[in-house]
């Protein structure tokens, strides 16, 4: 502010412009585009660069461009063949939408069914315990294959520490404690989500937790037996081509912790809003704990998903009008925009002198 000796009034002196850093910008198809104008603006003027399109301008989205090819196709399950369809591409599908960025301003994370990935190395592979001696080697293979399924990262998103099971069994009480520490750790993986992502394996933990502590030769053959199905059971837990309850059942709920961390996302995938609307619809659905609840909630994740992928701008934009009318700006917050015909529009900044 300078005062003018000749004059009553106070007058301002602003800083006078430099030529504008003028720049073109061209939308991939309908696509919003970002603009963040620099530091230094004084005046910023976005305009089509055709004269018979409008401007649209979003102060923030969703997505900058609606997915209509990573929507999920498959059938609305009413069987388990259909539920483990419907999870193996609700897996696919929404990585590769969270992961995009025609979509987002920035990649989201993603989400993994229980495992990264199926566990075809560490199955229980020895007989059934019929006797003493095919007890032992039954536990020592479940002793291998638990202490390095639990080690791993390439199924887990973190390791964790294995107990020790003892030697080689060598007697029937030898055996049966044995046994009864891999029932304990069986139960206790089963359960632990942090390691599976967002999602426990509830089947083969409520299946384990049911069995019968061993007591004696009969008791610990029908334990281990039973560990040894349970254990299969639960390194198909991820994306696999067979249809199995445990699996189909953590990844539903994998799928809606992963979704609704999605939908919240409103800074970092997303420009400035999330999806308010298909959360609370999804987050209403309870967890998947059998066949008919997880249905229900593919059902549900299906449905919102979809409806998630359609959204653009949640409802905040201004078309500037009539066509060729530029958008000038005195501020520095950035924006989106986008012409009405999916073409090029111009942004020229004024920067002080």
């Amino acid at each position: 502010m300078t005062l003018d000796p000749g004059a009553r009034n106070v007058r301002a002196v602003l800083p006078s412009p430099v030529a504008p850093s003028c720049v073109a910008v061209t939308p991939s198809g309908a696509a919003y585009v970002k603009v963040a104008p620099s530091a230094a603006v004084l005046e910023l003027v976005v305009r089509p660069r055709v004269i018979t399109e409008s401007l649209i301008y979003a102060p923030i989205i969703t997505h900058k461009i609606a997915d209509t090819t990573t929507t999920i196709g498959a059938a609305d399950p009413d069987d388990l063949p259909k539920s483990k369809t419907a999870a193996d591409e609700i897996l696919a599908d929404t990585n590769t939408h969270i992961a995009s960025l025609t979509y987002h301003v920035a990649a989201g994370v993603s989400w993994a069914a229980g495992h990264l990935e199926d566990d075809a190395t560490n199955l229980a592979t020895a007989d059934n315990m019929s006797s003493l001696a095919t007890g032992y080697v039954l536990a020592d293979e479940l002793d291998d294959d638990v202490t390095a399924h639990l080690l791993s990262t390439v199924f887990h998103t973190e390791a964790t520490v294995a107990a020790d099971f003892g030697g080689t069994p060598a007697s029937e009480p030898t055996l049966r404690a044995k046994v009864n520490l891999l029932r304990t750790a069986m139960i206790a993986h089963f359960g632990d989500e942090e390691a599976h992502g967002m999602a426990s394996d509830l089947i083969n933990e409520a299946l384990a937790t049911a069995t019968t502590v061993g007591s004696d030769e009969a008791s610990d053959q029908t334990l281990i037996n039973l560990l040894k199905g349970y254990w299969n059971s639960h390194c198909a837990v991820g994306d696999a081509t067979a249809a199995d309850l445990a699996a189909v059942v953590v990844a539903a709920n994998a799928a809606k912790a992963g979704l609704l961390a999605h939908m919240a996302d409103a800074t970092v995938a997303h420009g400035g809003v999330g999806d308010a609307a298909d959360y609370a619809t999804l987050d209403a659905v309870p967890a998947a704990t059998d066949l008919a609840t997880a249905e229900t909630l593919l059902t549900a994740e299906k449905a919102t998903y979809n409806a998630h992928c359609a959204i653009v701008d949640g409802g905040a934009y201004i078309t500037a009008g009539p066509v060729g009318l530029p958008i000038i700006w005195r501020c520095r917050g950035s924006f989106f925009a986008k012409t009405s015909a999916s073409g090029v529009f111009t942004v020229a900044e004024f920067t002080s002198a």
